[in-house]
């Protein structure tokens, strides 16, 4: 079902910068993101360095990192007190907006041992057995509609190279969807006696990331 969104855009990073000691607040659990948000987008091949005041933290305590939102989630139990981070971000500009598009993402059931167990199932009497844990594992849509593009718009999809695509999937909230994409210029469908109107199907590069308003 399609709902209102706003504010969404694509950009194209450029090249990667170095920073180090940036401040990370707590979300929630053990998600924690960097609070400084001109240093999101991470490059993914430079790992980053996570600190709990001085001492870099072990890999082995962090769950997982979000790149382009400048998250990470550390294993249950762990809990800094003062988080910073070292890390490479990628600057970013926005080529253009899109008045449309589709998200579709595949969901693949994990295997038994895992199972999702909640107060409410328990006090409702279901077996933990009926209602097994997931993992999203690959993403596919498409954009279009676009608009307020810039000069080298066009050059820059048909160069087929990575772009992030960001929006607000519901217009009454601030959470926003980032979505690294892979385009796919050999499959589009378009309007002659409109070139904005043409719609560009992309693949996931990487897991679909969320960041919560």
């Amino acid at each position: 079902m399609a709902t209102a969104g706003k504010n969404a855009r694509i950009r194209v990073g450029g090249t990667g910068v170095t920073f180090t000691n940036k401040p990370m607040v707590l979300v929630s659990g053990t998600t924690w993101k960097i609070t400084d948000r001109d240093y999101i987008r991470w490059d993914r091949d430079v790992a980053p360095v996570f600190k709990d005041g001085t001492g870099s933290i072990p890999s082995t305590n962090v769950a997982g990192i979000q790149y382009l939102t400048g998250q990470v989630v550390f294993v249950s139990g762990y809990a800094p007190t003062t988080l910073t981070v070292d890390a490479t971000y990628r600057p970013s500009s926005i080529i253009g907006w899109t008045k449309r598009g589709t998200i579709k993402e595949t969901i693949e059931l994990l295997d038994t041992t895992n199972f999702k167990t909640t107060a409410a199932d328990i006090s409702a009497g279901v077996k933990a057995s009926r209602r097994r844990t997931t993992n999203i594992v690959d993403a596919t849509g498409n954009f279009g509609g676009f608009t307020d593009t810039t000069s080298d718009f066009e050059a820059t999809m048909k160069s087929k190279q990575s772009l992030t695509l960001e929006y607000q999937p519901n217009v009454n909230e601030a959470a926003i969807t980032y979505v690294e994409c892979l385009l796919d210029t050999n499959d589009k469908t378009f309007d002659v006696e409109n070139p904005n109107e043409i719609d560009i199907n992309w693949t996931a590069a990487y897991p679909v990331e969320y960041e919560p308003a």
